[in-house]
């Protein structure tokens, strides 16, 4: 917001009534930034994130709920799994394993129709073919599946 440069104002001498207006900050937003003291809460979640990345950095397979299991069962600081999460998240760590992605798989507990389809209305011939014969010349016509595509060729009987 600029309560930083404020201070860079005051120690050029400028006038703190002044710079406020000239930044449009309310005394009050000043002075509550000014004697801004951490909570028993933050300090305590900033004194966790060094306990969090030790353990990760020992044991990178450790996901949120293995650290937390972990920091359980040591004398080390009791954390729970959503706020070790959480910290993992500020510090930017994840655990080297990820969990293996499982297809789903259907039960089917109702009979099935019988497939009616051929093979052939399954997989139709790519091409047909059509031969004629002439007296000098035989004639084959491919026609294809898709009724633009149609080819001739001829060959010499003699």
């Amino acid at each position: 917001m600029g309560l930083p440069l404020v201070n860079q104002f005051l120690a050029q001498g400028y006038a703190l009534v002044r710079i406020l207006s000239a930044l449009k900050i309310k005394p009050s937003t000043y002075y509550n930034w000014r004697h801004w003291q951490p909570s028993r809460q933050e300090k305590r979640r900033e004194s966790l994130k060094p306990y969090i990345l030790d353990v990760w950095k020992t044991f990178k397979f450790y996901g949120y709920r293995r650290i937390a299991a972990y920091s359980q069962q040591t004398d080390g600081p009791k954390v729970s799994e959503y706020m070790t999460l959480k910290l993992m998240r500020e510090l930017g760590i994840k655990s080297r394993m990820q969990k293996r992605y499982r297809k789903p798989k259907t039960l089917v507990t109702v009979d099935q129709k019988p497939n009616l389809l051929t093979p052939e209305q399954v997989n139709p011939p790519k091409f047909y073919y059509t031969l004629t014969f002439t007296d000098y010349f035989n004639v084959v016509k491919l026609t294809s599946a898709c009724p633009t595509r149609v080819a001739f060729c001829m060959t010499c009987s003699h």
